[in-house]
């Protein structure tokens, strides 16, 4: 949907800018801090309107637009350090009966999205199918009682409808009853088909067979929040071979071999109620599976059955399949059949990345677009996983190139593009070549042009291969996005749904996270580092890179023991050289640390600036949280950076007062306790007579790049004290 919010959404407070006068200017890291403790994002402390209870995913729906990050989900997760469970979990229900409201894509054909490919394969799990109802409408008309599967009459007659609990057991009867009419159907064909078709039916194995947990309302191994699930629909192994297999998983499920959930409510009308809990539960199948690109689950209420699709963006719901009626059965069968037969990658599961006999991630392939060529490392440690239901998916590995003996980091994230999947020829080549939201673009771009600059060698991440991950098929090989992940049906159901690439990129060097920082010098040093990258790829490389917070400044220790900044991730980054770039500002980053003006979503141009301000409250999220440096020795020469930041942004002498501020005001306010370093360099700009009542942010735009430099001076003159 390409408009500023989606239907149903109310529009975002924006907050009105504050004035920064003496009495609210102490700028100390414990006031920043502060609003960190309380969960509080700067809207919540600028508003007198709440914050919403989770950053909106969506507040520009523009084509391209990169939309804030949500809070990363995961309970371990720094985001959440300073909530109790209580609070992790009703801020996971807001954002998720909000996400239902907003994403929801109903009546989709989902199904065509797990239809086998091969023609050949798809006529014989026609057949199956078939044969699979006919036998099901069989059991359920006869007088047969005494049967594990019984229970599955009562549910599809509209029996038992007094409680979730006592649908479980007919629920999973179902289910089971399905896969094993599956297995034999199967067995059959294959033993009676004659000789002039028995090598194609003989080659048309079953890829999975999925079966419900033994133990519903449980809840599964890898959960971060003890969430008890309905009905896990589970990968299992092939069955053992005889009459006497037992169709049901045993033993208590885990996440890192969850295919589906179901969610059931006895009553009929309560599917979004359904969605919100398989939203919950989604992020804990992502953060086990890290092989995972989408996921599936089932919602069913009284007798009525919904088959969802979870995209990055959106949800995509089947129509009605009411278990009350032949026809209902016969489409859920006819999924059933389809999931048991289709490719791993129509499941959401990506054949790029093998897993171990564990279920762990073991080997993970880029492709590098420059060379065209597929490269293979093998996975020594998972960094980062996909902690949200919604978002990028961002996950990290540290992997080893075995060729060339040395270590890289992989990225792996669904970022946001511009280019459409169905372009085709010259048109599809040139909207590649210019999509200028493309990491890897990016990142080779800085390689290329900042390749002379000794002085920031290995304080940006620099790119060794990267592209579009490649799904190889049997018949076709597909950049993933998510039109080809999704399939043609799902193309052209809604101009709600977000168009994005999984891109892939190897990199160097191995860093460390912020949290690992040992000393307030060291961290001066590192961010002192960054924001010097940050400046030379703004000038020179022309990208901004919009998203500064804790996850993106690493850092890396030298054999002497000293630190060494690093600045990544460019998914937010955007070409400054854009036309878009200053006609259409967007909100994007990580929402604790937004500026003002971003918060605000303000049609002003962003700049350096803006990254800047985040800097400011990064510092006081792992000064005093994070980390704890509040009582250790140097605390008042980080504090004393954080306010010459502060100063030298929001009232820099050197600017018009007309400049200062977060609001429009008339006279400047000074405190002189924080001028240090850079206040009586350059000359004073004349104070020019304008209107009082102009954004004081919109004022700094055409200076943003002085007083940027201003900035770096002043952090720079900090790093040689440190």
């Amino acid at each position: 949907m390409t408009s500023s919010k989606r239907e149903g959404e109310d529009p975002p407070s924006t907050p009105p800018h504050k004035k920064v006068a003496k009495s609210d200017r102490s700028t100390s890291l414990e006031a920043t801090a502060e609003r960190q403790k309380r969960g509080l994002s700067s809207s919540s402390r600028l508003s007198d309107k709440p914050a919403p209870p989770f950053p909106l995913n969506h507040e520009q729906q523009s084509e391209g637009a990169t939309p804030q990050k949500q809070r990363a989900s995961h309970a371990s997760s720094k985001g959440n350090l300073t909530l109790s469970n209580s609070e992790i979990r009703t801020e996971r229900n807001a954002e998720a009966k909000a996400c239902v409201e907003q994403s929801l894509v109903p009546d989709t054909p989902v199904a065509q999205v797990v239809k086998p490919r091969d023609s050949g394969l798809s006529v014989f799990v026609s057949n199956v199918a078939a044969r699979v109802c006919e036998r099901l409408e069989a059991f359920i008309t006869s007088a047969e009682q005494n049967n594990e599967y019984t229970a599955l009459k009562e549910w599809v007659s509209g029996q038992r409808m007094v409680s979730e609990r006592a649908l479980y057991p007919c629920i999973s009867a179902f289910f089971s009853y399905v896969y094993q009419q599956i297995d034999k159907v199967h067995k059959e064909f294959v033993s009676t088909s004659t000789n002039d078709n028995k090598d194609n039916i003989g080659s048309y194995s079953r890829s999975r067979v999925i079966l419900p947990a033994e133990m519903p309302d449980s809840n599964p191994d890898g959960s971060d929040d003890h969430t008890r699930v309905d009905i896990a629909l589970m990968n299992t192994s092939r069955m053992n071979e005889g009459s006497d297999a037992v169709y049901i998983y045993s033993g208590k499920p885990a996440y890192k071999n969850v295919v589906a959930i179901v969610e059931i409510k006895h009553r009929s009308g309560k599917e979004k109620d359904a969605l919100a809990q398989l939203y919950t539960y989604n992020r804990n199948i992502y953060t086990n599976q890290a092989n995972r690109r989408f996921t599936w689950g089932f919602t069913i209420c009284g007798t009525v059955a919904h088959a969802c699709v979870f995209s990055n963006d959106n949800i995509f719901m089947s129509k009605s399949m009411d278990m009350n009626s032949t026809t209902g059965r016969s489409d859920l069968v006819a999924m059933l059949v389809d999931m048991a037969y289709c490719e791993e990658d129509q499941l959401g599961y990506d054949p790029t990345i093998r897993l171990d006999d564990h279920g762990n991630a073991a080997e993970i392939d880029v492709y590098d677009r420059e060379t065209n060529k597929k490269h293979t490392f093998r996975i020594l440690k998972t960094i980062m996983r996909a902690t949200r239901s919604f978002g990028r998916h961002t996950r990290c590995f540290l992997c080893r190139d075995d060729v060339l003996e040395e270590n890289v980091v992989v990225k792996d994230a669904w970022a946001h593009s511009k280019r459409r999947a169905d372009s085709v020829g010259q048109q599809e080549k040139k909207e590649k070549e210019n999509d200028l939201r493309d990491e890897v673009v990016f990142m080779q771009r800085i390689k290329n042009r900042l390749a002379g600059r000794d002085d920031l060698k290995g304080t940006f991440a620099s790119i060794v291969h990267g592209g579009a991950v490649q799904i190889v098929g049997q018949n076709s090989t597909l950049e993933d996005n998510t039109d080809t992940a999704f399939g043609e049906p799902l193309q052209h159901t809604s101009n709600q749904c977000e168009f994005r690439v999984h891109r892939r990129i190897a990199m160097k060097p191995e860093c460390v996270p912020l949290q690992n920082i040992e000393s307030v010098d060291q961290l001066i040093v590192v961010v002192a580092d960054v924001m010097a990258a940050h400046t030379a790829i703004a000038t020179e490389c022309r990208i901004l890179h919009r998203d500064i917070s804790v996850n993106n400044m690493l850092f890396t220790k030298l054999p002497d023991n000293t630190v060494r900044g690093v600045l990544i991730d460019f998914d937010c980054a955007k070409d400054m050289t854009d036309s878009d770039f200053s006609t259409r500002p967007e909100r994007t980053g990580t929402y604790p640390y937004m500026s003002i003006n971003n918060l605000a979503n303000s049609n002003v141009k962003r700049t350096q600036l803006d990254d800047w301000e985040s800097l400011i409250y990064v510092l006081g999220f792992v000064g005093d949280i994070l980390n704890g440096f509040l009582k250790l020795p140097g605390y008042s020469q980080l504090k004393r950076l954080v306010g010459n930041l502060y100063t030298h942004l929001f009232s820099n002498r050197k600017y018009p007062a007309a400049l200062h501020g977060t609001i429009a005001r008339d006279e400047s306010q000074f405190d002189e306790e924080w001028f240090s370093e850079g206040d009586d360099s350059g000359s004073e700009i004349e104070e020019q007579q304008t209107a009082s009542n102009k954004d004081p942010f919109e004022r700094r735009v055409e200076c943003a790049a002085d007083i940027a430099n201003n900035l770096l001076e002043v952090i720079l003159s900090a790093r040689t004290k440190a």
